[in-house]
């Protein structure tokens, strides 16, 4: 019995960027990569969910200059 492949994050980015800014369809890229491509469009939801928490650090010595203003 084969053990399943673990992606690390740099990996996943990589098949990501593939498919969102170099146009890959989804099916092509998963082909590639020899992974299903329910996979690519899970992790594609994972980053555009995560992606708002990005937006929403906040750096105490910044938010507190900006209240100022």
């Amino acid at each position: 019995m084969s053990k399943r492949k673990r992606y690390t994050a740099e990996e996943k980015m990589k098949i990501l960027r593939d498919v969102l800014e170099d146009g890959k369809s989804v099916s092509n890229v998963a082909e590639a990569c020899g992974i299903h491509p329910n996979n690519i469009l899970k992790w594609r939801k994972q980053l555009f969910e995560g992606g708002v928490q990005t937006f929403q650090i906040k750096r105490s010595d910044i938010s507190s200059r900006a209240e100022l203003l």
